[in-house]
This record gives C-alpha cells, structure tokens and sequence, in this order.
C-alpha cells in the first residue's frame, strides 16, 4: 500500500496496521467489530477493506480532494494496493461495486460512522411520505369553505414537503459521500425503513 500522508491521520476506521497478506489483523481494528468483513475471500480481505476505508470513511480526504466518484475509486485502489495487471478480477469487482455482500458492508460502515445522520435521513423520508399521503388525498368536500381550508392545509403541507427534500438531500450527501451510485445499490440491498435502523 502507498504511504498515507498526514490528511490520512484521523481516519475513523484505523487501518494503518493492517498487513496485506495477513487477514487476521483486521480483527485488531474495533471499529470494524460488527461489520461482516467475513464475507471477504480471505486472500481479499485486507485489500478490500482498505479501499472501503479510503472511499467511505467520514474522514478519507478522498472525499473532497476527488468529487468525480470514478477518480476516487481510482485512487483508492492505488492506496488499497489494488492492481489491475496483477489482480484484475479484484480491481474489476471494486469499480464495479455490484457485489451484495461488499455492498452490505459498505452500509455498514456508513452506517457505524453516522447513526445520528442515517436515523434523521430515515425519518425525513418517513415524514415526506407521509406529507405526500396527505397531499394526494382526494378532496371529497361539497362545503365550499371547508374545501378551501383544505386547499389551504394542502398548501401548507406542500411548502413543508419542499423543506423536508432539501434536508433529504442534505443528509444523503453527507450519508453517502456524494456517490448517487453507492446511494442506488443499497437502497437495492438494505430497506430505509425504521425497522431497518435496527437491522444493519
């Protein structure tokens, strides 16, 4: 692996001592207690690990140094040692990313990074569902004044609605670094419900 310069030093996930061909010094970094690093091939294991690091951890300076998404999986093969003459199905799979167990662990390190970020992104959702429940509810009054209160209650509800889309999109920026397509693939993989704040 390259040498990780100081922008490096306050990592969440603490792998500078991980050895790449010694899969076992994974289970020495805590933070990655209870995320499903097993479902990596072993001879994969730390390599992989060290490119999700480098792309997902709230404090990779890849996240701002690189905004186009391609770039920074780019440079964090090249910092997770990833090749692509000498390990072209790795490297392959990385850039692609549709692989639903590295998919998982990815919404798990999300996920153990940003509780309080994942559970007001999930709760604005809700909250705008339920808004546009409202808001698309037919209007059956003949009373013409009751009517225009609802009209008016609909309204109200609207400019709310628009409120709520902008701290969504807020909150999924900061959730998913920016990455629309990391965005895509776990919402394919892991279900944004409340029940779901329980699940991963």
């Amino acid at each position: 692996m390259a040498t990780l310069d100081n922008s490096f030093k306050d990592l969440f996930f603490k792998i500078e001592n991980l050895e790449e061909n010694n899969y076992r010094t994974i289970e020495e970094v805590k933070e990655f207690a209870s995320i499903s690093y097993m479902l990596i091939a072993k001879s994969e294991r730390v390599k992989t690990m060290k490119y999700l690091v480098f792309m997902y951890d709230k404090n990779s300076p890849l996240v701002s140094q690189y905004s186009e998404v391609r770039a920074r999986k780019q440079k964090a093969l090249e910092l997770a040692n990833v090749v692509k003459s000498e390990d072209p199905y790795l490297y392959e799979k990385l850039m692609l990313f549709e692989d639903s167990d590295l998919i998982q662990i990815a919404a798990q390190m999300l996920r153990k990074q940003n509780d309080s970020i994942f559970s007001m992104l999930v709760s604005q959702e809700i909250f705008f569902d339920e808004c546009l429940k409202k808001v698309l509810q037919p209007l059956e009054i003949e009373d013409d004044k009751k009517g225009l209160e609802a009209l008016e209650k609909k309204a109200k509800i609207s400019e709310a609605m628009e409120k709520v889309a902008d701290r969504i999109e807020k909150y999924k920026s900061k959730f998913f670094r920016n990455d629309d397509d990391l965005e895509k693939k776990i919402r394919n993989v892991v279900a944004f419900t409340p029940e779901s704040i329980a699940q991963f």
